[in-house]
């Protein structure tokens, strides 16, 4: 739905023009915006309204609802208004109508109601664009000429002259107190007549004008005949030949040589004659310009938006393939905006933006496209550029960058980009892909290390993975919203003697996802692109709510299961939200902490280390147990290990998997396993594949092995324990 606070920096404008206008320069002139839809909803209708229904003109309320526009129509009008607006809408043509507001207490009002369709700049749609014009003055002179030629015929010869004066001071009088500007034509389009109000908007002094063409207040200061554009040549012509016509944004050249916007309308008056009536539309024509500039640009930054760039692109690469003219996208990330905005707050962050378009802009050729595409996110694209020079000017604009300084309050902030480069050419795909390609590149640019170029190739394996990976986003999206995922389970059976004394069993909380075909995806598979893309928290929600409502559901007692493993990823350590939905779930089930296990991995903890700890204090204390997934992957596990509240430690299976055949790897886990024990920490191998493995970890003393050698995971609904 179209929202009338998307447009309030074109509706502040208008009513800053409206308080600093002069003399009444506005009066009579009243701008709104509507929606063309069945019930014409007027999105806004300017204060001035109020001098179309109410005297005198005051301060008050918005008119934003079609219905008070509408519940002051003159009831005999009313029905012909609404069908002749929405006749319009066929076409999307301009209009100009005339019809009668009425109010409260009776006072009839003509208006002139003219209007355009315009773009919306939020959703690409139109909206009505219009501009409402008191016109009674001229409906009251032509009332008073009717009356005034009725009294012609039926009065006697001899008072006739009389009469034809009455006329003449009362047609005069009338047309100097309009308040819109007047002016007649000869047959030669040249000015016989001009009222006040038109002598205002032209410059001119009276004495000037009467006599000369009208066509020069349409034409610029030097300009011939054929220097004008279509639409002024047109209205040239009806000014000469007096034919009717109207336009809705002309540009008046005063006596000055200043332009001005108006209005123009005229109207034949019989032997070649016609009559001109203008209005100021700089008005409508600074909220067209508003709410072009709304639509194709960041309000931030001011460079192009993401809309804006996509069309540009789209020309980029029709030039490439029909003229083979080289071109490139650049994307570009900032690499340390997030901790600026952090640390320093959102103010510094807008302002990082800000100073990175100016460096962008600086930078940029006059036939470059710079745009903002969100957040952190900016684009070039660099028109006549071969590959090896898009290379060249990324480096460069690089260590611009890294030359720079952001300076917030007393801190000083060194800035990095990584970019990713997509030339354009003959054999480039549509503009979805090469977004696609040039995000991919950026991201390949930033795991990289930060900091540097990367230039996306048809044949690039790691780009192709990552656009595999970018094609999961929508299916888990899916999947979690319409079931798809599947909650399965792996026994970890008990090794050592005082492991197998325990009641109950230990499980592991294992996912796949439906393929829609009748089968199952391997976890990883989907899993990367999860982590990867800021869905992996998502998943990880999941599989607790189902986990605790599988064992609550089912009536699980501690004697069936006494330890129930969920995996945990790096973005649910770091979710200090987590901790609280985790609660949240546990006293909603009803389930008892101590029969919950949380593994994290070793690499995860210790990226997120002061997280993990107070994650496993909080919940530790609750009663949760956790294991540390994947030890001995890191290069000081044993010294991360005395700092972590863990209750198991997960011994890396890719140590495991080889002990019946490398002695190293089985000196290795007898090691952990030794080292774990005086820490006071149970041990658990993974990846038990053989009967050979299992009984070297039984005489090394493992307390709990986990494999396909001792079981499958089993879908949960199938599970008997």
């Amino acid at each position: 739905m179209f929202r009338a606070a998307d447009l309030q920096p074109g509706i502040a404008r208008v009513h800053q023009m409206e308080s600093h206008s002069e003399g009444g320069a506005l009066t009579g002139l009243v701008p709104y915006l509507a929606v063309p839809d069945d019930a014409l909803t007027r999105l806004y209708v300017s204060p001035l309204f109020k001098s179309l229904v109410t005297r005198p003109v005051g301060q008050g309320r918005f008119i934003k609802d079609h219905d008070r526009w509408r519940s002051h129509l003159h009831p005999d009008d009313r029905e012909s208004v609404l069908q002749s607006l929405l006749a319009t809408r066929a076409n999307r043509e301009p209009f100009s109508l005339e019809y009668r507001l009425k109010d409260g207490d009776g006072t009839v009002r003509w208006v002139r109601d003219m209007g355009v369709y315009v773009e919306d700049p939020q959703r690409e749609d139109l909206v009505i664009q219009g501009v409402m014009v008191d016109i009674t003055r001229e409906h009251e002179l032509e009332e008073r000429l009717e009356s005034l030629e009725s009294a012609v015929d039926t009065t006697s010869k001899d008072d006739a002259r009389g009469v034809v004066g009455q006329l003449t001071r009362q047609m005069h009088d009338t047309l100097e107190r309009a308040e819109t500007g007047i002016y007649r034509l000869d047959n030669q389009g040249c000015v016989t007549y001009i009222n006040r109000v038109a002598l205002k908007l032209t410059g001119y002094e009276r004495a000037a004008v009467l006599g000369m063409s009208a066509t020069r207040f349409h034409q610029a200061p030097g300009d011939t005949p054929d220097d004008l554009d279509e639409l002024t040549r047109e209205l040239v012509q009806a000014l000469t030949t007096g034919k009717r016509h109207h336009i809705m944004d002309a540009t008046l050249w005063r006596a000055d040589g200043r332009p001005v916007a108006v209005h123009c309308r005229v109207e034949p008056a019989g032997d070649g004659e016609s009559v001109v009536t203008i209005q100021d539309a700089t008005e409508h024509r600074s909220l067209a310009t508003q709410l072009e500039y709304q639509a194709t640009h960041d309000p931030l930054t001011g460079l192009f938006n993401r809309r804006e760039l996509l069309i540009r692109l789209e020309q980029a690469l029709h030039r490439a393939r029909s003229r083979d003219m080289e071109a490139g996208l650049l994307y570009i990330d900032v690499d340390q905006f997030r901790v600026i905005n952090d640390t320093s707050g959102h103010a510094a962050g807008d302002e990082l933006l800000r100073q990175v378009s100016g460096l962008m802009t600086a930078y940029a050729r006059p036939s470059d496209v710079v745009a903002r595409l969100g957040g952190d996110e900016f684009a070039m694209i660099l028109n006549n550029c071969t590959t090896s020079e898009l290379l060249e000017h990324a480096e460069t604009l690089r260590d611009r960058f890294a030359e720079f300084g952001f300076r917030w309050e007393d801190k000083t902030y060194t800035i990095s980009t990584s970019i990713g480069i997509v030339p354009l050419n003959r054999e480039s795909g549509n503009v979805i892909s090469v977004m696609s390609a040039a995000d991919t590149a950026c991201n390949t640019a930033k795991e990289r290390g930060r900091n540097r170029v990367h230039m996306f190739k048809q044949d690039d394996t790691s780009l192709i993975r990552r656009q595999g990976e970018m094609r999961w986003v929508a299916r888990i999206h899916q999947a979690v919203r319409e079931g798809q995922l599947a909650l399965f389970a792996q026994p970890i059976e008990p090794v050592g003697e005082e492991a197998r004394a325990e009641p109950g069993k230990h499980l592991e909380m294992l996912i796949k996802m439906h393929d829609g075909q009748g089968g199952l995806i391997a976890p990883g598979v989907f899993l990367p692109a999860a982590e990867r893309y800021n869905l992996s928290a998502t998943i990880d929600r999941w599989v607790v709510q189902h986990s605790f409502a599988w064992i609550s559901d089912e009536g699980i007692g501690p004697e069936q299961l006494a330890l129930c493993a969920i995996n945990l990823s790096g973005h649910s350590v770091g979710d200090p939200t987590f901790l609280e939905y985790v609660v949240a779930q546990l006293k909603r089930h009803a389930l008892p902490a101590d029969r919950i296990c949380f593994e994290i991995t070793e690499t995860v903890a210790i990226a997120n280390l002061t997280q993990a700890r107070e994650m496993m204090s909080t919940l530790g204390g609750m009663g949760c147990r956790f294991a540390l997934d994947d030890f001995g992957s890191g290069m000081s596990s044993f010294g991360y290990l005395r700092t972590l509240p863990v209750d198991f430690l997960k011994i890396d299976g890719l140590f495991v998997k080889d002990i019946a055949h490398d002695p190293t790897d089985l000196a290795l886990v007898r090691s952990i396993n030794d080292i774990a024990h005086v820490m006071g920490k149970r041990t658990i191998a993974e990846f038990v594949e053989s009967r050979e493995i299992l009984d070297l970890l039984k005489d090394m003393g493992v307390d709990y092995a986990q494999g396909h050698f001792l079981a499958e995971p089993v879908a949960v609904a199938d599970l008997r324990i």
